[in-house]
């Protein structure tokens, strides 16, 4: 991927649209997702959090990684920011979640009720991996 590619697709997270299922339940996704309508969604939270996930950085080196966490919790917060921002009746949880020797990942699906967030932060307690949250 050449830079002003990389760029786009940084960009490109922080774009979004409705897609609507066959009971006219809206998800959130990014707006260059193939996608423009769904079925059959079991899991509302599974479904945007697999859907609504990029991989910003990958191979993530032993001395980069607590480096990362201020990088990691800007991203987070100007995401829910932006998510806020344009759908403010709605409620989102943003996860920012980073391995050593793997990637730096963002991903977001809304809250929904009855269902728990995608990922536990207090799960991940090794220290080569760190996952941030965001709620709002």
């Amino acid at each position: 991927m050449n830079r002003i590619e990389r760029l786009s697709f940084m960009v490109d997270l922080y774009e979004f649209k409705i897609i609507r299922d066959e009971y006219n339940t809206e998800y959130v996704v990014c707006q260059n997702s193939h996608l423009d309508c769904v079925e059959e969604v079991d899991d509302k939270t599974e479904f945007e959090a697999l859907e609504n996930h990029r991989h910003l950085l990958d191979k993530i080196r032993k001395n980069e990684f607590t480096r990362l966490f201020p990088i990691a919790e800007s991203l987070g917060k100007s995401l829910l920011g932006c998510l806020k921002r344009d759908f403010a009746n709605k409620h989102f949880v943003v996860f920012v979640s980073l391995r050593v020797g793997d990637s730096l990942i963002v991903r977001f699906h809304q809250k929904w009720d009855g269902e728990e967030p995608y990922y536990n932060p207090g799960d991940f307690s090794d220290s080569e991996e760190k996952v941030f949250m965001f709620e709002g």
